[in-house]
């Protein structure tokens, strides 16, 4: 029992050393690797939706014999808000695109 004892606080002072000499920090590095899955989450969902608007745009002009005239207005048909600083609508053309990535 003693000896059993003896090898976990071993184990436990070999893992403290290795982490307080390596300088790893195992909360921070989860947290940078939530943070990183997050965006890059947010960054496929913005793309995802560019997707949806492109198919949403061919719909209304099968229905409509016409582009929309806005991205209010394809927001509606699509039933999301589009954000205008996010992407950029031309109405003659029917071409979204997105302006930035995050």
């Amino acid at each position: 029992m003693k000896m059993i004892r003896s090898c976990i606080l071993f184990a436990a002072i070999f893992v403290f050393l290795v982490i307080f000499v390596t300088g790893c920090n195992p909360v921070e590095e989860y947290t940078t690797s939530l943070t990183t899955a997050y965006e890059g989450t947010k960054i496929k969902a913005k793309q995802i939706d560019l997707q949806s608007a492109k198919i949403s745009i061919q719909r209304y002009r099968a229905m409509n014999s016409k582009f929309p005239e806005s991205l209010e207005e394809i927001g509606q048909f699509m039933g999301v808000v589009l954000d205008p600083q996010l992407y950029s609508y031309n109405p003659e053309t029917g071409k979204i695109t997105m302006e930035q990535q995050f």
